[in-house]
Protein backbone atom coordinates (compact mmCIF):
# COMPACT_ATOMS: atom_id res chain seq x y z
CA UNK A 1 0.00 0.00 0.00
CA UNK A 2 2.83 2.96 0.74
CA UNK A 3 3.35 2.57 -3.33
CA UNK A 4 0.11 3.23 -4.08
CA UNK A 5 0.11 7.00 -1.87
CA UNK A 6 3.54 7.57 -3.33
CA UNK A 7 1.82 7.50 -6.67
CA UNK A 8 -0.62 10.01 -5.65
CA UNK A 9 0.29 13.64 -6.21
CA UNK A 10 0.15 15.83 -2.67
CA UNK A 11 -2.33 17.51 -1.84
CA UNK A 12 -2.20 21.26 -1.06
CA UNK A 13 -3.75 22.96 1.60
CA UNK A 14 -6.83 24.62 1.27
CA UNK A 15 -5.62 27.80 1.69
CA UNK A 16 -2.98 27.28 -1.67
CA UNK A 17 -5.91 26.55 -3.43
CA UNK A 18 -8.62 28.85 -2.13
CA UNK A 19 -5.51 31.32 -3.57
CA UNK A 20 -5.26 30.01 -6.77
CA UNK A 21 -9.28 30.18 -7.50
CA UNK A 22 -9.13 33.98 -6.84
CA UNK A 23 -5.79 34.20 -9.20
CA UNK A 24 -7.25 31.96 -12.07
CA UNK A 25 -10.80 33.87 -11.59
CA UNK A 26 -9.18 37.07 -11.69
CA UNK A 27 -7.35 36.16 -15.15
CA UNK A 28 -10.34 34.50 -16.70
CA UNK A 29 -12.52 37.76 -15.62
CA UNK A 30 -9.84 40.00 -17.36
CA UNK A 31 -10.65 38.47 -20.32
CA UNK A 32 -14.49 39.31 -20.34
CA UNK A 33 -15.18 41.59 -23.48
CA UNK A 34 -18.60 43.67 -22.02
CA UNK A 35 -21.04 45.21 -25.00
CA UNK A 36 -20.95 49.05 -25.45
CA UNK A 37 -23.88 50.87 -24.88
CA UNK A 38 -25.12 50.86 -28.43
CA UNK A 39 -24.75 47.12 -28.91
CA UNK A 40 -26.66 46.63 -25.26
CA UNK A 41 -29.46 48.83 -26.37
CA UNK A 42 -30.08 47.15 -29.49
CA UNK A 43 -30.05 44.04 -27.87
CA UNK A 44 -32.38 45.00 -25.16
CA UNK A 45 -34.60 46.12 -28.24
CA UNK A 46 -34.17 42.73 -29.52
CA UNK A 47 -35.45 40.95 -26.49
CA UNK A 48 -38.50 43.37 -26.12
CA UNK A 49 -40.12 42.82 -29.48
CA UNK A 50 -39.37 39.25 -29.26
CA UNK A 51 -41.06 39.01 -25.95
CA UNK A 52 -44.45 41.28 -27.45
CA UNK A 53 -44.08 38.92 -30.35
CA UNK A 54 -44.16 35.72 -28.28
CA UNK A 55 -47.00 37.25 -26.17
CA UNK A 56 -49.26 38.02 -28.80
CA UNK A 57 -48.85 34.42 -30.35
CA UNK A 58 -49.32 32.81 -26.72
CA UNK A 59 -52.14 35.14 -26.27
CA UNK A 60 -53.75 34.03 -29.86
CA UNK A 61 -53.02 30.46 -29.32
CA UNK A 62 -54.97 30.97 -26.46
CA UNK A 63 -58.00 32.62 -27.46
CA UNK A 64 -58.14 29.70 -30.39
CA UNK A 65 -58.04 26.89 -27.47
CA UNK A 66 -60.53 28.57 -25.44
CA UNK A 67 -63.25 28.83 -28.35
CA UNK A 68 -62.42 25.08 -29.40
CA UNK A 69 -63.25 23.94 -26.01
CA UNK A 70 -66.11 26.20 -25.73
CA UNK A 71 -67.29 24.77 -29.26
CA UNK A 72 -66.72 21.29 -28.08
CA UNK A 73 -68.89 22.19 -24.97
CA UNK A 74 -71.69 22.76 -27.52
CA UNK A 75 -71.22 19.47 -29.22
CA UNK A 76 -71.45 17.31 -25.53
CA UNK A 77 -74.99 19.26 -24.90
Amino acid sequence: MAEKTADRPEKKNILSRIARFFRDYRSEARKIVWPTKKQTIKNTNIVVIVMIAVAVLIGMLDGVFVNGIQWLGTLAK
